[in-house]
């Protein structure tokens, strides 16, 4: 069997490299650390195969009941062609042990207003198939009322110029720079604030149109720093803790987000990273779960927000670089036998206006 992101994938990549070159933005970690064994595991790794070209991969998070959600755009490859199968895998920190046969299929729903041109509305609710390893724990949705809160703190500590405390996470196994050849073999997470949407509408100009309510902007907490999601990382989790909630056995953490799209280099604090904010589909996912949203009540033995060990860590902007990879660029040919010549990640979506 082969393993998805080991050397074949490194000796096929520059292809990738080279299909997604034209495009002016992609979905998308870069400045961060390696994640630990349950430090964040709701994670999980999606790839997804076509008719004539290579399969792809993203990050998906598991929600509870059978069901996870991902990007829109991940079942799509560049041409705008639908996935004609899907292999979830996760419980582990490492792709390596993600072997084709071995994960597990689901059912695909995409949010019925995806419009891939503005990259709007970009989610899709999965219904796995098979029960999942002990390890994949649920995250719980973030609700109305906690994306309000969440929009009041980004207004409160939100600043261009000043280093400000981190209130976000992101994690995948997406590429480690923008102009790296590789996706990473091992998960990764940075920390990042959240940008207010006025804010974020302003610095991305007519590159791309921000809605309120169905984006959510975040970019690294410092300035000087570089901490981003990047090619690879499409389709992945961005989640809150809140801090009235940090306490309790699930810790406050609450998905906000799913990995979206941002700047196709990954080497700069702005314009942000845009995410699908989760709150706002809660009728879609409830809608499509039977008529009510998962009830999950995990317990987490690890903080993935503590503050100590993301101290120093990013890269220069315009560097080109980062420690931590996200959600990756589309590859060509076809199937799970095109795993041969490696899987590539979901990105280079361009912007149409």
């Amino acid at each position: 069997m082969m393993k998805f992101l080991s050397v074949l994938t490194m000796l096929f990549f520059p292809l990738v490299a080279l299909a997604g070159e034209p495009y002016e933005a992609e979905p998308r970690v870069v400045g961060g650390i390696p994640s630990a064994n349950n430090e964040v595991p709701w994670q999980l790794f999606l790839v997804t195969e076509y008719i004539g070209t290579r399969p792809q991969q993203c990050g998906a998070v598991y929600i509870g009941d059978g069901y996870a959600l991902s990007a829109a755009h991940c079942f799509f490859n560049n041409q705008g062609n639908r996935n004609i199968s899907l292999e979830l895998f996760g419980g582990a920190t490492s792709s390596e042990g993600f072997k084709q046969g071995t994960g597990f299929g689901a059912t695909v729903v995409i949010n019925p207003n995806y419009n891939a041109q503005l990259i709007s509305d970009d989610i899709a609710l999965l219904k796995i198939q098979g029960d999942l390893p002990a390890n994949i724990q649920p995250i719980k949705l973030a609700s109305q009322a906690d994306q309000v809160a969440m929009d009041q703190l980004f207004a409160n500590t939100y600043s261009e110029t000043q280093s400000t405390q981190f209130n976000l996470l992101v994690s995948g196994w997406g590429k480690t720079s923008g102009n790296s050849a590789f996706t990473s073999s091992i998960l990764r997470q940075t920390v990042l604030g959240g940008v207010p949407d006025n804010i974020c509408r302003t610095q991305w100009g007519g590159g791309a149109t921000i809605v309120n309510s169905i984006h959510l902007c975040a970019t690294s907490s410092e300035p000087e720093l570089v901490r981003e999601s990047c090619s690879g990382d499409s389709g992945g989790p961005l989640v809150w803790q809140d801090p009235d909630h940090v306490a309790d056995a699930d810790r406050g953490l609450r998905l906000a987000g799913i990995v979206s799209f941002g700047i196709k280099t990954c080497d700069q604090t702005k314009p942000p990273g845009v995410y699908a904010q989760v709150s706002n589909y809660l009728d879609f996912i409830q809608e499509n779960t039977g008529g009510s949203l998962p009830v999950v009540n995990p317990t987490f033995t690890e903080n993935p927000f503590d503050a100590s060990k993301y101290s120093g860590v990013g890269d220069e902007p315009g560097s080109g670089g980062g420690i931590i990879g996200t959600n990756g660029g589309g590859s060509s040919f076809s199937l799970w036998g095109l795993l041969l010549l490696g899987v590539a990640a979901v990105g280079r979506i361009k912007l149409r206006k």
